[in-house]
């Protein structure tokens, strides 16, 4: 456990969900990045779902339903269930997206327990908000198809002072209670729920808002991770299966 709430963390989202579409509209292809990286993620590594019908998604967190374009071009047909901690962000998701499914989760096995498993979850930025890491890793876990796959994103833990710093001189919505985490970390835990990693990539190792810094960054990401320097992008990301 950390020295958080879901009920702190929740309050957060809250106070800043009628803002938050407009505070990431001012970084869109950094925002961005997590949705079209977890896509290239799930076609390298996902190949062996595009015949299963019907095919189950979980998005946790799904704050504003940012990701559901991304998840509907790529798998229209699929049952996606969006679960959210802020009461406000399912509000506004609702009205963006009102054919979708969102539901209110804290983060704990009991909001996170279905009666059939799902083939992809996606988490992105969720893990470092939640005050029992471990037990929501495990609930995962219990959600995942044998044959499915997890795609699970992160900031880094040496990104946690210039966060701070970033945060104190943008409008930006900020992290609120968090928890940031070095890869070996995240590895340690998704392993110890029974996890097995297929793959990890440091992201975003130049997050400036241009499309020159994000080409860069791709083109050094195979380098700095082949060099196990992943840890110095901003964004970590992780494709596991049972």
């Amino acid at each position: 456990m950390h020295g958080f709430t879901i009920e702190e963390v929740r309050a957060h989202w809250d106070a800043v969900g009628i803002d938050y579409d407009r505070s990431n509209d001012r970084v869109r292809r950094i925002h961005h990045q997590r949705f079209r990286q977890a896509m290239a993620l799930w076609e390298a590594h996902g190949k062996h779902l595009a015949a299963v019908r019907p095919l189950r998604i979980l998005n946790v967190w799904s704050r504003t339903g940012e990701a559901l374009p991304y998840l509907r071009e790529r798998s229209p047909d699929a049952e996606i269930v969006n679960l959210e901690a802020s009461e406000v962000m399912i509000g506004i998701s609702r009205e963006k997206f009102p054919r979708e499914m969102f539901g209110k989760t804290d983060l704990s096995p009991a909001t996170l327990f279905f009666p059939e498993p799902f083939h992809f979850l996606l988490c992105l930025e969720t893990l470092e908000h939640c005050p029992a890491p471990r037990a929501f890793l495990a609930a995962l876990f219990r959600a995942l198809h044998p044959e499915g796959i997890l795609v699970l994103s992160a900031p880094t833990a040496t990104m946690e002072i210039p966060q701070r710093l970033y945060e104190r001189i943008s409008r930006d919505h900020g992290e609120g209670p968090h928890r940031f985490y070095c890869s070996r970390e995240v590895k340690r835990m998704l392993a110890a729920e029974g996890f097995r990693l297929r793959e990890h990539v440091g992201t975003l190792f130049f997050p400036v808002e241009c499309g020159l810094a994000l080409s860069l960054s791709e083109r050094i990401a195979p380098a700095m991770n082949a060099l196990r320097l992943s840890d110095l992008g901003l964004r970590q990301f992780y494709v596991a299966g049972k």
